[in-house]
């Protein structure tokens, strides 16, 4: 292995200045670099026992389609609306970066509009299409998302696009801009969907629940959960997905609160497009995509 001053010395070698002053700062820093020869890669460089470590991950320089990574129909048919928010949900590493970037490319391939995308850091680089797709980088371009959501909204945007909500600001702005004429796509950590509402609506107080609750059932167009599954043959890896569409059903859920009604709403959803994960799964093992023990 390097020695810790060749690591460090490699690592801060690829960061700019002002990158370099914010890892010194927060002594934690995710960046991603354009690499001569290489390629694209997604790099988080930190301290471990006093020493500058760092873990890189190769971006490939083509957006998959959503047919190829393996999405229900339903999620193409999510490019098509015109407002509303999708919530593309999931563990760390399940590819929901990925997944946000396929849409995008999809709208961008199909429809004119313009684009705002809002990343931190900047992962995939999108080729010209049809529309006009502007991409902010989080520290760079922008002071964070909330910053990046409010001004987005002034910025005449058909699509905006958030890589993680990740508070109550960015959360508000986000349903006021798919109330307001905005397809809003957007990644959140959480498990299923469930989890999901459950999680946007314990960032506000008692107080604000019911209001927040309906808005959410007036915003919500779809939650999309996944996750990444080892192929039979090892080589390759799955993907296991759920979907949840609102429709009038999951919408009055929504606003009573009652969220344990979901999974029995997604079971019979099918013709409005749903997907439980049991029913994904059964899939991936009738098709020999993955191992009954796994």
């Amino acid at each position: 292995f390097p020695s810790h001053d060749r690591i460090r010395e490699l690592s801060l070698s690829m960061l700019t200045e002002t990158q370099r002053a914010k890892f010194e700062a927060e002594m934690d820093l995710d960046f991603s670099a354009e690499i001569d020869s290489i390629g694209r890669l997604r790099g988080n460089v930190h301290y471990s026992k006093g020493a500058i470590e760092a873990a890189y991950r190769f971006i490939s320089p083509l957006i998959p389609s959503l047919e190829n990574l393996g999405h229900h129909p339903t999620v193409t048919r999510l490019c098509d609306h015109h407002e509303g928010l999708v919530l593309i949900t999931g563990a760390t590493g399940s590819g929901k970066s990925t997944t946000l970037c396929a849409m995008l490319e999809h709208i961008d391939q199909h429809r004119s509009g313009v684009i705002v995308v809002l990343e931190d850091p900047i992962e995939f680089v999108f080729s010209p299409g049809l529309g006009l797709i502007k991409q902010r980088e989080v520290g760079t371009d922008t002071r964070s998302f909330a910053s990046g959501l409010r001004h987005a909204l002034r910025q005449d945007p058909d699509v905006i696009a958030v890589t993680e909500l990740r508070d109550q600001e960015s959360v508000e702005i986000a349903l006021q801009a798919a109330e307001t004429g905005h397809l809003v796509i957007a990644t959140f950590h959480a498990a299923d969907p469930q989890k999901a509402i459950d999680r946007i609506l314990e960032m506000f107080g008692a107080e604000m629940l019911p209001q927040m609750r309906a808005q959410l059932a007036n915003a919500l167009l779809a939650i999309v959960s996944q996750r990444l599954l080892p192929t039979a043959d090892g080589k390759a890896r799955a993907l296991a997905s759920e979907i949840l569409v609102n429709n009038s059903a999951v919408r009055a859920c929504i606003r009573r609160g009652q969220m344990e009604h979901l999974v029995g709403l997604m079971e019979i959803g099918g013709k409005d497009g749903m997907l439980t994960l049991d029913a994904s799964l059964s899939s991936l093992l009738e098709n020999d995509r993955v191992a009954a023990d796994e």
